[in-house]
């Protein structure tokens, strides 16, 4: 494997950046593709032998996902980067929330603290089932793939999973599957940025990146040291999720050298 493969991660990250914060809408489009893509194989099959097994198309869909991205193993490292890097959809979230934070700001709410307080957990809620679901899983992946150069084929592959959901059953319990180490591994680095939020990671709680996302910020209600939410907690929410991505980026970026070495 060349050496330019192990920063694919890291390369996909730092794209998916430059595309989905100017166009977060990027990410509902592409997934109309594989979308689409189903329906037609599903159509197809129909026509021929009747309803068909919901795995049969899924199968087919995913052969088809699969062999695209091995073909595009051939390409340069900064091109699958550049294919990969529409997978970490997370990143899409990041200009709503800066939205929420500037109403916040605005005292749009101030005259309704239950709304208020409301609104910046709901914020801070979706952030971490999200980065586990389309940041790190999609790159846990592509750095699982970099060695066979496997990349795109992976992260396509989970894409057109997570595309289906949660309307096919078989793409969801795929899904599930996936995001049990993901999660675990978001949880661990979220517990290692920890101490930037002024959080102690031993005065934490949570079995999942949400929840433990929620502690670090003080935000879970049943948190003895917890506090009133304020704006501020959206601003600290969006950097431990993003700093844990980076983190997770150069952590697999030195396996995959250390695997070229």
């Amino acid at each position: 494997m060349k050496l330019t493969y192990a920063l694919i991660p890291a390369l996909s990250l730092a794209l998916a950046f430059a595309l989905h914060l100017p166009l977060p809408g990027a990410s509902d489009a592409l997934s109309r593709i594989p979308r689409a893509l189903h329906a037609r194989l599903a159509h197809s099959l129909a026509q021929k032998g009747g309803t068909p097994d919901a795995r049969l198309p899924l199968g087919l869909l995913l052969l088809v996902t699969l062999a695209a991205g091995a073909f595009a193993g051939a390409l340069p490292a900064a091109v699958q980067a550049a294919l990969c890097a529409p997978a970490l959809s997370a990143l899409a979230l990041l200009p709503p929330s800066a939205a929420v934070k500037r109403e916040l700001d605005s005292g749009a709410l101030a005259h309704d603290t239950a709304a208020y307080e409301a609104r910046v957990r709901e914020t801070c809620a979706v952030l971490a089932p999200s980065f586990v679901c389309d940041g790190a899983a999609p790159l846990l992946l592509c750095a699982l793939g970099a060695p066979l150069r496997l990349s795109v084929a992976l992260v396509w592959a989970y894409a057109a999973l997570r595309a289906l959901c949660p309307e096919n059953e078989p793409a969801v319990r795929a899904v599930t599957l996936l995001l049990r180490p993901s999660d675990a591994v978001l949880r661990a680095l979220l517990l290692l940025c920890a101490p930037l939020a002024g959080r102690s990671p031993f005065r934490t709680e949570g079995r999942r990146a949400k929840e433990r996302l929620m502690s670090i910020l003080s935000l879970d209600e049943g948190d003895a040291d917890g506090h009133a939410p304020v704006a501020g907690d959206v601003t600290q929410a969006v950097f431990l999720c993003c700093l844990s991505l980076a983190l997770l980026c150069a952590l697999l970026g030195l396996v995959l050298l250390a695997a070229v070495g």
